[in-house]
């Protein structure tokens, strides 16, 4: 009997948690009996931290994207109502508050390779298939079909969205001008640095790269250099994204949290131990006040 009660109690808290009523789930899971807490207890524990130690909640419900494979990068729509990801063969954008899928499309030029988002112009994403495209939240094209020079494996897209920043599998990073596909000033060496992923500050005055040794590096594209270096993660840095003002980096790693820092300072503001394993994606609300 009492293990039934223990097992009733736990339901109920991640009930509570997937409804994002934090405190009932943390009540629940504090009243079970101590002698039979198991990993379950444990691993909801975990996701019910404290909001005290963590400024986003789950405040919407939770919404399943791709059974297989891993989703590519988050954009909030204009409106801050939709959520826009893909995977190999379709953008998805999805209805935050009902947790529903609004619209799916496939990309132009075969599978999806990467895609990258305007932080000052929501809704605006860059692919890359065979060619660079720019398209709206709805799929109408805006820009593109200009061929890549080199093959790339991550990018981004400047926060006005006329600048591609790519680094390929020589570990070169190049800034591309999305309209006429030519490179935009020197190129740099990384210095066989590999490279997860990309990301520019809102007034396109910096980029952030994430590398495989858990460090950040800072690096201003006029010209494309490396400034600093910010560390604090353990594991391969995977994400990032810039409050609307520039002032605030969050980034996720492959150790499972997510980091917030002042920017470009790189002093850390916020230590969330979010996932188990790794944080493959971050992004701001248009009015700052929710990561997704």
């Amino acid at each position: 009997l009492r293990r039934e009660i223990y097992i009733a109690g736990v339901r109920l808290a991640y009930d509570a948690w997937k409804e994002g009523n934090l405190k009932q789930a943390q009540a629940l899971l504090a009243s079970s009996e101590k002698d039979l807490r198991d990993f379950q207890w444990r691993k909801l524990r975990f996701l019910c931290q404290d909001e005290a130690t963590a400024t986003f909640t789950n405040a919407f419900p939770r919404i399943p994207l791709w059974t297989a494979g891993v989703p590519h990068p988050l954009s909030f729509s204009a409106d801050g109502k939709s959520l826009i990801s893909a995977d190999s063969d379709s953008f998805l954008v999805l209805n935050l508050r009902e947790g529903s899928s609004e619209k799916e499309f496939p990309p132009a030029g075969g599978p999806l390779r990467r895609f990258a988002v305007a932080s000052r112009r929501p809704g605006l994403i860059a692919s890359l298939t065979d060619a660079i495209r720019v398209m709206n939240e709805r799929g109408e094209l805006l820009l593109g079909g200009q061929p890549l020079a080199h093959p790339s494996y991550t990018m981004a897209l400047s926060g006005d969205g006329k600048l591609m920043a790519a680094v390929g599998d020589d570990h070169v990073m190049r800034l591309v001008d999305v309209e006429s596909g030519e490179l935009a000033g020197q190129a740099l060496d990384l210095m066989g640095r590999t490279i997860s992923n990309l990301a520019f500050s809102p007034e396109g005055r910096y980029l952030v790269a994430g590398t495989e040794t858990a460090t950040i590096l800072v690096l201003t594209t006029t010209p494309l250099a490396v400034e600093r270096e910010i560390r604090g993660h353990t594991a391969f840095v995977q994400s990032f994204a810039f409050d609307s003002a520039g002032r605030r980096l969050a980034s996720g790693a492959n150790d499972g949290h997510i980091r917030l820092w002042s920017f470009p300072e790189g002093e850390e503001l916020m230590d969330i131990a979010a996932h188990f394993g790794r944080v493959s994606q971050v992004a701001f609300s248009p009015d700052d006040q929710l990561l997704a």
